[in-house]
């Protein structure tokens, strides 16, 4: 049987279409038994995995580490400031020094630097970086406020 120029041209167009078809969904469902598979790329800190297999730099300036949140969100800022949904923000009011390490938002600290202690719990102090008593101290008593 004899195929004029059409119906020949109609039946390898059909193949052809059917093999690439074939091709292309055994490279994307080869792509993704690897994504599943292989182990998780480890990414430095200050940058966040992106399509699992691209490390991306944090956005958010003096974010120390954006890898839970992404990258335009920020899991922990640099010492001395917190992230207050869109930057990395003072912990608090004083510009020149860091006395509050760690917190959780302005002037709610929950560590505070050598030669301070953290006032307690529901007092007008709760949150608040205390100086030490003894002005050599590096480590006070948080109840006694001394060495």
């Amino acid at each position: 049987m004899q195929l004029d120029e059409d119906k020949r041209r109609h039946l390898y167009s059909q193949r052809y279409f059917s093999l690439s078809i074939s091709a292309l969904s055994l490279v994307i469902v080869t792509a993704l038994i690897l994504s599943f598979t292989l182990p998780p790329k480890e990414c430095y800190e200050r940058q966040t995995l992106r399509f699992n297999t691209v490390c991306t730099d944090c956005q958010v300036d003096k974010c120390a580490n954006c890898l839970e949140s992404g990258i335009s969100g920020c899991d922990r800022c640099e010492k001395g400031l917190f992230f207050n949904g869109e930057k990395c923000t003072d912990c608090d009011d004083f510009e020149d020094t860091v006395i509050c390490s760690e917190c959780s938002a302005l002037n709610e600290c929950t560590k505070c630097n050598l030669g301070y202690r953290l006032g307690f719990p529901d007092t007008d102090y709760e949150g608040k970086c205390l100086t030490c008593d003894d002005g050599n101290c590096d480590v006070c008593d948080r109840a006694a406020g001394t060495c």
